[in-house]
């Protein structure tokens, strides 16, 4: 699609969206993009409640729980960074 409203750019926008493809937190820019155009006949207009959705399984897929083991020395003691 040549151009889109203002209220449909915001949301791809705000999402880190591609302008091109319409897909929100894409790992990708427009101008990287490899999708056909959107057809004027096929699209259906990007709404805030599609938006809200997306963000949710965006950031419930994007968490990352992260931790670090340090295991014991031979003398049983726990090693921990920062600490004597």
């Amino acid at each position: 699609m040549a151009s889109w409203k203002d209220d449909e750019r915001k949301i791809i926008i705000d999402h880190n969206g591609c302008l091109r493809c319409c897909k929100l937190y894409t790992d990708h820019v427009t101008c990287e993009c490899t999708a056909p155009p959107l057809k004027c006949d096929t699209y259906v207009k990007l709404m805030p409640e599609a938006a809200a959705k997306a963000k949710l399984a965006h950031d419930k897929c994007s968490k990352l729980t992260v931790a670090t083991i340090f295991g014991s020395n031979s003398e049983g003691e726990d090693n921990v960074r920062g600490q004597k």
